[in-house]
């Protein structure tokens, strides 16, 4: 009952693997037609029937690539698409068959017996048979579920790297946003400012106005005596005063053209601003279309790759 090992022989090609890995199976189907003759029950040490096949080891080169995609292959034959499920009933059942089989041989040689010695080196046969099949079957599902679980770490990786680069891109992206949004408040700071400036200039010319209104109303009052001798001069002030409030006036109305253009450009800003923002929410849907639909592609493409490298 030896599994397939490397332990101590030569290396060998990958057509005796081929066949030796092939022809173990159908060794245990004929063991079982050999004469009881031909085989013996160790007193000493009935357990070591029973050691499943040891692992083969890792050759480096080509040579040991080649072998486990075949023995691969070979074990994905086997197992077909049945369950990797293994029954094991039966086997185990009676965890002292190994102990009174041999009291029974015992038995049966001191008296003789050769009958019943036959019965229990066949049934002892059969067991070991019967175990020997189910280590096979173990054997070859392991090497399946190791495949699968090659298969499924790779893709992970695939899709933790996917991963990282959109996360990566959207922190990028979410920066320069934060950039655009820090620019446009600064703008919209800087007009506000302008705009306030302006108004108070506006407000301390209006106030001095007012004052030199006022004063010139204090005067004219104290100086109503004079007011024959001053008429002249209050027509001439009120002349300058006309045209005085005609220049404020076409300066107010310069001013209101100045606040409008500097309205319109914050609105023109704004908007601006609002289009680079759908932009920016349109290229990361985008990118994420995108990236599913590579993640798609590598997930609908990946069992083909991985049956042709078999193939070849």
């Amino acid at each position: 009952m030896d599994g397939p090992t490397n332990n101590g022989s030569p290396i060998l090609t990958t057509g005796e693997r081929a066949k030796e890995d092939g022809g173990r199976k159908r060794s245990l189907k004929h063991k079982h037609k050999q004469s009881p003759s031909q085989h013996s029950i160790s007193t000493d040490s009935p357990d070591e029937q029973a050691k499943p096949p040891p692992k083969p080891q890792k050759d480096d080169g080509g040579a040991s690539h080649l072998q486990e995609l075949l023995t691969s292959k070979i074990a994905q034959l086997q197992v077909g698409d049945s369950s990797l499920d293994v029954d094991m009933g039966g086997i185990f059942s009676d965890a002292k068959l190994v102990d009174e089989s041999r009291l029974l041989w015992k038995a049966s040689k001191d008296e003789g017996d050769v009958a019943r010695m036959d019965d229990t080196v066949h049934g002892i046969f059969a067991h070991m048979t019967q175990l020997q099949k189910k280590l096979s079957e173990v054997y070859s599902k392991y090497i399946v579920m190791r495949e699968q679980k090659a298969t499924l770490l790779e893709s992970n990786m695939k899709v933790n790297a996917t991963k990282g680069k959109l996360e990566s891109l959207c922190r990028e992206l979410q920066k320069q946003n934060k950039a655009i949004i820090a620019e446009s408040r600064r703008i919209a700071e800087d007009e506000n400012k302008k705009r306030q400036q302006l108004s108070q200039q506006f407000q301390t010319t209006i106030e001095d106005v007012s004052k030199k209104m006022e004063q010139q109303g204090k005067d004219y009052v104290a100086s109503l005596q004079d007011n024959e001798a001053l008429q002249t001069k209050l027509k001439t002030f009120l002349s300058q005063y006309e045209l005085r409030e005609e220049h404020y006036a076409h300066q107010l109305q310069a001013k209101d053209l100045a606040v409008q253009l500097a309205e319109a450009k914050l609105q023109h800003q704004i908007e601006l601003t609002k289009r680079e923002t759908e932009k920016v929410a349109l290229t990361l849907e985008q990118t994420k279309n995108i990236s599913d639909r590579e993640v798609a592609l590598q997930v609908g493409s990946w069992p083909h790759c991985r049956t042709s490298s078999i193939c070849r």
